[in-house]
């Protein structure tokens, strides 16, 4: 089981968490796109994507991003630009500290913003990267008429999760995760994708045992008899879990391995978005 560390109490006051205050509901609609080859080492570059590196900038502890979020808010503002391309990545709430500062792939920088309550889960904001283009002198006009600059902004996240297909399962490349469910009892399986123990595909349905159940009942778990080289260690906590056509499952807490079997453990995400009060959406 990977090591649990109990959050620091506490919250920085950080400026950029009064732009996302007072969120409205809304809806958006994701449509599936082919899958994209990957770089050689896309887990250390930008953009941020469900299973990238995040390191906390106060202990250089190492976690995984997991699906990303946008806000469903409708902002009428100077901010509504900004606010719409800034992202939301989920991890493990073990990780990182309420308000901790993060560092993610090709410097960008996040903050934890929320953490659950209850289960092992938290979010961490991360702002657009802002272009200001020049005022433009129109050719020609008498009266010198302008055209004011304008700031343009990007999403720095994105939701094409870092995979792989058995039995290639170095062979790394971008799919997008197009919504969310849950596996309930069915046999298909699943999939995790974490910096350290890379992309695990045979994870099959498993009842949470009692105990387990009895501590929190939100956590939902998984196992597999498939031994390999990719099962989750420490580091992977945070990362996704989904199914082989992009579906979003939830957020990898631990895994325990045991008597030649994998016991996967994590935070469904129907029980995130329930939490957040459905003020986010996959973004």
């Amino acid at each position: 089981m990977f090591t649990v560390r109990r959050p620091f109490v506490g919250l920085r006051r950080k400026t950029v968490l009064l732009l996302v205050a007072g969120l409205a509901l809304g809806t958006i609609a994701v449509l599936p796109q082919a899958p994209e080859a990957a770089s050689a080492h896309p887990r250390h570059e930008a953009p941020v994507r469900p299973g990238s590196l995040i390191v906390g900038l106060e202990d250089g502890k190492a976690c995984t991003a997991g699906p990303v979020l946008a806000s469903s808010a409708l902002v009428r503002s100077a901010f509504r630009r900004m606010h719409a391309a800034t992202r939301y990545v989920l991890t493990a709430k073990h990780c990182f500290s309420m308000g901790a500062d993060v560092n993610m792939v090709g410097g960008i920088k996040g903050v934890v913003m929320w953490q659950s309550p209850t289960d092992d889960v938290e979010m961490i904001l991360v702002l657009p990267h802002a272009t200001s283009t020049a005022p433009y002198v129109v050719p020609g006009s008498r009266s010198h008429h302008v055209i004011p600059g304008r700031t343009i902004y990007d999403p720095r996240a994105f939701n094409d999760v870092i995979t792989a297909r058995s039995p290639h399962l170095d062979q790394l490349f971008f799919m997008r995760l197009t919504g969310t469910g849950n596996p309930g009892r069915s046999s298909a399986a699943f999939v995790t994708s974490g910096v350290t123990g890379g992309v695990f595909d045979r994870w099959f349905y498993e009842e949470t045992p009692p105990a387990q159940r009895n501590s929190n009942p939100n956590t939902a778990s998984a196992s597999s008899s498939l031994a390999g080289p990719n099962r989750p260690a420490a580091g992977d906590s945070g990362g996704p879990v989904y199914s082989t056509n992009g579906i979003v499952y939830g957020v990898l807490s631990g895994n325990v391995y045991a008597w030649g079997i994998n016991h996967l453990r994590y935070t469904p995400i129907d029980v995130i978005l329930r939490q957040l009060g459905g003020a986010y959406h996959l973004a």
